[in-house]
C-alpha cells in the first residue's frame, strides 16, 4: 500500500512538472562553479540549443535569446534546478534548522526562487532519497551541480570515458563585429559521462567572456557541435554595474574543453578529456 501511494505520488508530482514547464519556460542555464581556468567570470548570454551535441550561441546582446524550457531528461532537469537551487538550499538547512519532511524543506526553496518548477523538482528528489539522504547530498555536493545530481543517481557515471578533440576552428576566421562560428568536433572511443562543455574567448580589452554548457553521458562515436559568438556590444550592458565587452579590433583567442563532471572539479568522476585553442580576428 505505502509502495502504491509513492508511485501515485511520484506520477502526480511529473504530472506537475510537466505543466509547470509548460506555464514556466526558463533558460537552459550555465553550469556554475569554478573552472580550469583561472578568473572565470560571466559576461555571457546562451540561446538556442539543439542537435547531435549542443549548438550554442553566446555572448550578444539579451533581445536575441529565445526562451528554452526545461527538457524532460531528468539528468538535465536535476542539473538545472541544482544550478538554480543548491545555494538556497543550503541556506535553508541553515535557517529553518532541523527539517522533518521534504514538502517544508522544498516549498521553502519554491517560494525564496520564486519557481513553481523548482519545487516540484525538489520534491522529486528529495522523496526519492529520503530527507536525511537529500540533505546529507546537499552538503557533501559542495555547489557542484553534476556531482550533487551523481550522488542523488539522477544523473549517469562513467569514469571510463573519453573524448578526443579533432577540429576547433572560428569562421570567418576574420570579419568585422558579428556573429562568429566556433566548431567543435571530437571523437570518443569509450563514451563519456555526464559533464561539461567549455567555452572561453580571451578579449582585447580583457573582459571574460565564457561559458559552459551540460554534456550528457553519450555513447561511443564522432560528435559535431557549432557554438555562435555574438561579437556585439551588448546595447543593455551598463558600465557602472559591471564589465562590458566593446569587441575591439584585434585577434581574440577562443579555449575549450570538454569534461567528466565540471571543468575543474576536484569530486569524483571529474576529469579533463580534452582541451584547444583557436583564434579569430575583429577588423
Amino acid at each position: 500500500m505505502i509502495g502504491l501511494t509513492k508511485i501515485v505520488f511520484g506520477c502526480l508530482l511529473i504530472i506537475q512538472l510537466i505543466n509547470a514547464e509548460r506555464h514556466e519556460p526558463k533558460p537552459f542555464g550555465r553550469i556554475s562553479g569554478q573552472s580550469f581556468l583561472p578568473n572565470k567570470a560571466m559576461n555571457t548570454n546562451l540561446i538556442n540549443i539543439k542537435a547531435n551535441v549542443n549548438p550554442f550561441t553566446f555572448g550578444g546582446p539579451k533581445h536575441l535569446i529565445p526562451r528554452m524550457r526545461y527538457g524532460l531528461s531528468f539528468c538535465k532537469t536535476c542539473i538545472n534546478f541544482a544550478d538554480e537551487a543548491l545555494n538556497t538550499l543550503l541556506n535553508a538547512i541553515l535557517n529553518i534548522g532541523v527539517v522533518g519532511e521534504c514538502s517544508t524543506l522544498c516549498q521553502y526553496v519554491a517560494e525564496k526562487i520564486g519557481s513553481e518548477v523548482a519545487g516540484v523538482v525538489c520534491n522529486l528528489l528529495c522523496d526519492y532519497v529520503g530527507i536525511k539522504e537529500f540533505i546529507s547530498i546537499i552538503e557533501k555536493a559542495d555547489l557542484d551541480p553534476i556531482w550533487y545530481c551523481e550522488l542523488l543517481k539522477a544523473c549517469p557515471i562513467n569514469d571510463n570515458g573519453d573524448a578526443k578533440i579533432t577540429d576547433f576552428s572560428v569562421v570567418p576566421s576574420q570579419g568585422p563585429q558579428g556573429t562568429f562560428t566556433i566548431n567543435l568536433s571530437y571523437v570518443s572511443n569509450n563514451g563519456t559521462g555526464t559533464g561539461e562543455l567549455y567555452i572561453g574567448v580571451r578579449t582585447v580589452d580583457k573582459v571574460p567572456v565564457e561559458d559552459s554548457f551540460l554534456l550528457e553521458a553519450s555513447n561511443p562515436g564522432q560528435y559535431q557541435a557549432q557554438i555562435r559568438l555574438n561579437a556585439v556590444p551588448d546595447p543593455d550592458c551598463d558600465p557602472t554595474q559591471g564589465l562590458c565587452e566593446r569587441w575591439l579590433p584585434g585577434t581574440y583567442a577562443v579555449e575549450t574543453a570538454i569534461c567528466n563532471g565540471q571543468c575543474g572539479s576536484i569530486h569524483p568522476h571529474s576529469a579533463i578529456y580534452d582541451q584547444a585553442t583557436t583564434e579569430f580576428t575583429i577588423v
